[in-house]
């Protein structure tokens, strides 16, 4: 599986300024870091005032959601209030003891195996609507 490489969007040379990150932070929030930003185990940047976070490791990604979820699970209402109409009221919403009970029934949907046959028909689907 070491020589699996996911589908991603495009990764710019350098930064993007803040109007291009806009431009791209329409159509999805992966596709405003350059390419450097992917070779860091971990990151920080400031977008629009905002302090954003990003792991780029399976350890260091186990450490946030599994080992140490109970520092970075709370969010403020604001974020409950805008996350939720997108979101419903899952994992990425839940907290506490639901958190704990929602991520234990949801574990095995994210083991190598299932990602890799995820990601198949995922980019099947992108090249059928492609070729449309």
């Amino acid at each position: 599986m070491s020589d699996f490489i996911p589908p991603y969007p495009k990764r710019h040379k350098k930064a993007l300024n803040p109007l291009q990150i806009l431009y791209y932070a329409r159509k999805d929030l992966l596709s405003i870091w350059p390419e450097t930003a992917f070779r860091h185990e971990f990151m920080h940047a400031k977008i629009l005032r905002q302090h954003v976070f990003i792991a780029n490791t399976p350890s260091i990604i186990r450490h946030i959601f599994v080992t140490r979820h109970q520092n970075y699970e709370r969010k403020s209402m604001q974020m409950k209030r805008a996350l939720e109409p997108l979101l419903g009221d899952g994992l990425f919403i839940s907290e506490g003891s639901v958190w704990k009970e929602r991520r234990g029934m949801q574990t095995h949907l994210f083991d190598q195996a299932h990602i890799r046959r995820y990601s198949i028909s995922m980019v099947a689907t992108i090249n059928e609507m492609a070729e449309r």
